[in-house]
């Protein structure tokens, strides 16, 4: 017999695919079973051909689904890792946006205060130590920093890349690292960022001050005579131009990245959002009551939540100096409200404040005890003063966190985005932990 025959009715080898597909299709439709051939049975001739033909095509339709399936998988896993490479390198655009429109701001409220008190030098004495302490802060040497965390991720991941698979996605990443790094050389050394005091000066004037307790009135009085000094505020509008003109090229960038992979704000917020969800969402019920948040051995913060929605903050500060043992406990108490809307959580604090001071725990030589006595009375002075002016000047403090509770609930995680006084945004995470009274 010849193998043409064996093989059966002519055009064998040309069976439609997509027909065979509608006719399992069909037979889905109407219940019918397709069963695997039986090798069992007795067949002759063109029987046993169509047995193993249709086994032959079963098994190449099985191969063909499987890793046609496992590859269709696999490129959408890729794709959606690309997009999501994507969505965090844009977002670092966008933060550094942010960065550039907060140093901008803070640059002009900087501006207005010192230029305030440099113009009544002659009655500096007279200025409260808030506005000087801001001052001498302002004129104080500051290195500008950045995290570049995203860009090495970005620019070492080869799989990154070819999961974006889009070349000019990449340029534009590519132009934005490199306008960053050239920005923030710029503002570590050009002149106009440079600032007049150097921390080398700061920690003379605290040497050359008794107790190390430093005259902000007269140390300022005396920087503010020197020509940089007028100089580095008088240049102020100059420099909160090149940080919004900065702050536009970047958004520009970020838009052009954004339309390129058609990714949409509403898409990137919720990726952000889910990026940083953790724990469960709070409860009215699960909230109330009293949380602590041990920042350091030196410092904690106790928030106690009530039924009518008041809230009770208080800020306990223990403060150590080489000349007694123990510590100062210094309280700061503040009233408010709180209030819950979705995941966010919203404090609204009394400008107004209660403190006290306790130096019960401080002991000290016999020769040390008038500096311990000045130190003490120095710092319920600065209190007295700091009240007086939070009392004159009113109004509330807001604050707004991103907030979850953990499976046990007995902590709290409190998340907002924060920028530093070199313009780097930084996402503070803050953790109570429940200790009622």
């Amino acid at each position: 017999m010849q193998v043409s025959q064996l093989w059966g009715v002519k055009g064998v080898i040309g069976v439609n695919l997509r027909k065979l597909s509608q006719i399992i299709n069909d037979g889905d439709k109407m219940n019918v079973k397709f069963k695997m051939p039986n090798f069992r049975r007795n067949l002759k001739g063109k029987a046993i051909a169509k047995e193993l033909l249709m086994t032959v095509i079963g098994t190449t339709i099985s191969i063909v689904l499987t890793f046609g399936t496992a590859h269709l998988v696999e490129r959408h896993q890729k794709r959606a890792a690309g997009r999501q490479t994507a969505m965090m390198a844009i977002h670092d655009i966008d933060n550094a946006v942010t960065t550039m429109r907060t140093l901008a701001r803070q640059e002009d409220e900087n501006f207005q205060i010192a230029a305030y008190v440099l113009n009544r030098q002659d009655s500096i004495g007279h200025i409260g130590i808030d506005t000087l302490e801001s001052v001498m802060q302002y004129i104080t040497h500051l290195d500008f920093t950045y995290s570049d965390a995203s860009e090495h991720t970005f620019l070492s991941s080869q799989d990154a890349w070819k999961n974006i698979n889009n070349a000019q996605f990449i340029d534009i990443m590519e132009s934005f690292y490199h306008s960053r790094r050239e920005t923030y050389a710029v503002l570590n050394k050009h002149y106009l960022w440079r600032r007049p005091l150097t921390e080398d000066d700061e920690y003379r004037l605290m040497l050359e001050a008794d107790d190390y307790q430093v005259d902000l009135a007269s140390a300022l009085a005396t920087v503010l005579r020197d020509k940089h000094a007028k100089a580095y505020i008088e240049f102020a509008p100059a420099r909160q131009r090149a940080f919004n003109s900065m702050a536009d090229s970047w958004q520009k960038l970020s838009n052009q990245a954004k339309f390129t992979l058609g990714i949409t704000d509403e898409e990137l917020t919720r990726f952000l959002e889910q990026k940083e969800r953790h724990g469960s969402p709070l409860t009215k019920s699960t909230l109330m009551g009293r949380w602590v948040n041990l920042q350091s051995d030196d410092n904690e913060v106790a928030l106690l939540f009530m039924k009518d929605n008041r809230l009770r903050y208080t800020l306990t500060t223990y403060v150590a100096n080489p000349f007694y043992t123990g510590r100062i406990v210094y309280d700061k108490r503040y009233k408010g409200t709180w209030h819950l809307d979705g995941d966010s959580l919203f404090l609204t604090l009394d400008n107004n404040f209660d403190c006290s001071i306790d130096d019960s725990q401080a002991t000290c030589q016999e020769q040390m005890r008038d500096s311990l006595k000045s130190f003490v009375k120095h710092a319920r002075e600065q209190f007295e003063l700091a009240k007086e002016q939070a009392a004159a000047a009113g109004g509330t403090i807001e604050l707004r966190y991103a907030a979850s509770i953990d499976e046990s609930g007995s902590k709290i995680e409190l998340r907002r985005d924060e920028t530093d006084e070199g313009g780097k945004v930084i996402t503070e995470k803050d953790y109570l932990t429940r200790k009622d009274e």
